[in-house]
């Protein structure tokens, strides 16, 4: 499985291309550096789907200021590289191709958001544990608090995630969901501490999304099965 590594916009991405099954963009949580310990990585490459992981700015190698309209930027950038089909690598300093078509957006806890807020077009936005609405994780006794994770990375994380905890929770108090998103999946953990119920409630009511339950906390894991009909196999969902 090679990794290749390159430069769009000042945003470091990686991308593993392992065949023509689709392309995924991935929109990582945090703390998470996805592409080097999550399972899901080596998952899809042996069924056989590309793969897109920008780092958000602000973060790991990924210059600029850390928010949630610069992240939700890294991915509309990285959704459009794919759609481009090919990119020059860092390495060899060479160009690297794939076909363009289908493209999937997945958003894993934080991600979700910058998932949801972006406006480019791709066949399927899959969000999985999402992490929406951020009313719902400040100063709240039942779910993630958000000021206290991002403290937490603060102090942590400080050449990792160069964020300033108060402007980064101010700024998501700001946030306006958009009013329809068409050809939305969502995946919800029933053991998952940290999204609330009354959370995945709005979204359902708010979007009508395609629902997936599975067993396991905020960390999910799914079956090959599960994976490709997400992403559009022959039993799609």
């Amino acid at each position: 499985m090679v990794e290749f590594r390159i430069i769009e916009k000042d945003i470091l991405m990686s991308i593993w291309l392992n065949g023509n099954k689709g392309n995924v963009v991935v929109a990582p949580g945090m703390p998470q550096y996805f592409d080097k310990y999550h399972p899901l990585v080596e998952q899809l490459a042996r069924l056989g789907y590309n793969l897109f992981i920008p780092r958000y700015p602000g973060t790991w190698e990924s210059n600029g200021v850390f928010n949630i309209k610069n992240s939700t930027k890294s991915i509309e950038q990285a959704i459009r590289l794919v759609k481009k089909g090919q990119a020059k690598e860092l390495y060899a300093n060479k160009k690297i191709t794939w076909a363009r078509n289908p493209v999937f957006l997945l958003g894993f806890s934080y991600g979700a958001l910058p998932a949801i807020l972006q406006s480019v077009k791709v066949n399927r936005t899959i969000l999985i544990c999402p992490f929406i609405d951020p009313a719902q994780h400040i100063n709240n006794k039942k779910g993630e608090n958000i000021q206290k994770t991002f403290e937490f990375l603060q102090r942590a994380y400080p050449q990792v995630y160069r964020i300033d905890a108060k402007r980064t929770v101010a700024d998501l108090k700001k946030v306006k969901l958009p009013q329809t998103k068409t050809n939305l999946f969502l995946v919800v953990a029933k053991e998952d501490p940290a999204i609330l119920k009354e959370e995945i409630d709005a979204i359902i009511g708010k979007y009508s999304p395609q629902i997936v339950t599975k067993s396991g906390g905020h960390s999910i894991k799914m079956d090959d099965k599960t994976i490709t009909d997400l992403l559009g196999g022959k039993n799609s969902l």
